[in-house]
């Protein structure tokens, strides 16, 4: 054993303390006014304990201070035995009192209570709806209800005979299991302390629960109590619960959609099959007390878990789409309906929910939505195409044809210059309009998928070069400078004929649109990531936001004339960011409007390893 007197006793709540006590305890200052009161006698005065502080206390002084005084208290409206010491501080001075009152009015009255008591045992006896039958340990009947002879449906000849074998042999003849019946009987007789609760099932229909207590006084058995209590419409009523849970069950469980309830936490308790197997499993216990935040993503989590806390906050139901990644990425979209889950008295205990899986359909929507946004894209290309059909190729054609029939018309009248400068606005014309139908049938070979893609490594500086010279001409008519810095070295992994029409259509443009005496210089360099940036920039006269922000839409007119009218179309652009991004690469402009503008895109530096 432990040494007791290193043991520290464990400090006392005297606040806690005086609360346990079933007696009223007051304790009072050197002139009788009350300091504080135990919540005993607070309930029985049945005020608070601030109207009751600094209230005059002598009502509670037993007669004789440090002893016990039995005495009525009006206040009280009871007989009780008061004791009273005094309390003093640490110099011993008296500082007030402690007065404890026991209840004992019942103690008082004990001849007539006593008598009460047995008059209200017989009324309780007689009214409860239990029958009882109280025997002594030699079978005699001491005690019986009313009801007992109701249930059993006993004459009054049986129940005056005060035998209980013959009650057993009444008894015995209306139950369905008379032996069962009378074994549980010969078990308790010959076990005069054991305790038993079980059902008797009578021939009528009817269902009895019976409940044997011995009595002890003294600590020995001195008879027993039978109860007996008709719970046949509770049964029934079970009978019915279970079946309509069993109903309930069966159509939550036949219900495609998800059906789920939660508690005020957001976590499971019950799920019907669909809502279970949506997570790969077949265990109905899987998800109990499980949360979203266990299969879903945080962000989805957070998101699921705040809609019902909203819910449970307001007492509103909630009915939208909603978008869920598990935690394996799997993505699925579902229609839900999420509403309050209240108990019998109206109060929000949890939530409950019914999910539908509407993810087939989403994607049905998203290919629909694609397909549509394919069909208007196909029809502004459509819608393009005869433009340039209408009016930009039938331009330069009608110029040529207007120049045809000067010639064929007033030749032996032209003088040789005249007829120089003819040809080569003619010259010009056709170049424009090959330039034109070459850019015409790539973006329909494009469009159609029929462009071949065949990337291969290559030096950069020589393909530029070559696509330059298309550029070159019109660059010299205009006095444009016309620079390449791109290093000799720089490789690149592209389609070969691709770069070049970029090439080409981004050249031509910057020329198109710088004034005489501009400048246009294309560079190159190796950039982050394995790639290679191009740049094609001019000093012209740039394009303002809103030209900028539909530069790529086909189905919005952007095009305009150069500065010395040269006719522009647009689609080179377009098919410029289509071989682009067939490369890997990405485009982006720069412009500010009498400033110039700059492309640039990049391109593989090497083949991407397989």
């Amino acid at each position: 054993m432990g040494n007791l007197n290193q043991q520290r006793s464990p400090e006392i709540d005297f606040e806690y303390f005086i609360n346990i006590s079933p007696d009223l305890i007051c304790i009072l200052d050197s002139e009788h006014k009350v300091i504080r009161a135990n919540q005993a006698l607070l309930k029985r005065l049945k005020v608070s304990a601030a109207d009751l502080a600094g209230s005059d206390g002598s009502w509670i002084l037993p007669e004789r201070e440090a002893q016990i005084s039995e005495i009525y208290i009006e206040v009280l409206n009871g007989w009780f035995s008061l004791t009273s010491f005094p309390t003093q501080d640490h110099e011993g001075v008296t500082t007030g009192s402690v007065c404890i009152a026991r209840d004992i009015t019942a103690h008082m009255q004990a001849g007539e209570s006593l008598k009460n008591s047995l008059s209200l045992i017989s009324a309780t006896l007689e009214s409860i709806h239990n029958g009882i039958l109280v025997v002594s340990p030699d079978g005699t009947v001491i005690k019986t209800n009313a009801k007992f002879a109701e249930l059993w449906q006993m004459p009054a000849e049986i129940i005056s005979s005060a035998k209980d074998s013959i009650l057993l042999a009444y008894a015995v003849t209306q139950v369905s299991d008379p032996e069962a019946f009378m074994a549980k009987v010969s078990e308790l007789y010959e076990n005069p302390e054991a305790e038993s609760l079980d059902l008797i099932y009578l021939k009528d229909g009817r269902i009895f629960e019976r409940i044997s207590k011995p009595i002890i006084l003294g600590g020995n058995p001195e008879g027993r109590v039978w109860t007996f209590l008709d719970i046949t419409k509770r049964r029934k009523a079970e009978e019915a619960l279970m079946q309509e849970q069993d109903l309930m069950s069966a159509l939550m469980d036949s219900i495609p959609d998800h059906v789920y309830f939660k508690d005020l936490t957001s976590r499971f308790f019950r799920n019907n099959k669909a809502h279970v197997e949506s997570f790969g499993v077949n265990d109905p216990a899987f998800l109990k007390n499980k949360s979203d935040f266990d299969f879903f993503v945080k962000d989805v989590a957070d998101r699921l878990f705040e809609d019902e806390q909203n819910i449970i906050r307001t007492g509103l139901p909630m009915h939208k789409e909603e978008q869920t990644i598990r935690n394996d990425k799997s993505i699925n979209w579902y229609m839900a309906t999420k509403m309050p889950l209240r108990n019998k008295n109206n109060e929000i205990i949890g939530t409950f929910g019914i999910s539908r899986d509407i993810t087939d359909r989403k994607k049905t929507e998203q290919e629909l939505k694609l397909k549509n946004e394919q069909l208007f894209t196909a029809n502004a290309e459509k819608d393009k195409f005869f433009s340039i059909l209408a009016h930009d190729i039938r331009s330069p054609f009608n110029a040529f044809l207007g120049l045809t029939s000067i010639i064929a018309e007033d030749l032996p009248s032209l003088r040789l210059e005249e007829i120089q400068k003819i040809g080569l606005t003619m010259r010009n014309s056709a170049a424009n309009l090959y330039r034109l139908l070459e850019n015409l049938l790539e973006w329909s070979l494009l469009q159609r998928g029929l462009t071949t893609f065949q990337p291969v490594s290559f030096l950069l500086h020589p393909l530029v070069s070559e696509s330059l010279v298309f550029a070159l001409e019109s660059a010299a008519k205009k006095e444009i400078e016309l620079n390449c810095l791109i290093p000799e070295d720089l490789m690149v992994y592209a389609d070969e004929k691709m770069v070049g029409g970029i090439i080409r259509n981004l050249s031509s443009n910057a020329v198109k649109f710088t004034p005489k005496g501009g400048k246009v210089t294309i560079t190159a360099k190796q950039v982050p990531g394995q790639s290679v940036e191009i740049s094609v920039s001019d000093n012209g006269i740039g394009m303002n936001s809103e030209l900028l922000t539909n530069l790529f839409h086909l189905d919005i007119n952007i095009s305009r004339k150069g500065t010395d009218g040269e006719p522009s179309t647009g689609l080179g652009l377009i098919i410029c960011k289509d071989f682009i991004e067939k490369n890997n690469g990405k485009l982006k402009v720069e412009s500010e409007e009498g400033k110039g503008t700059s492309f640039f895109f990049t391109l593989p530096a090497r083949a991407e390893p397989k």
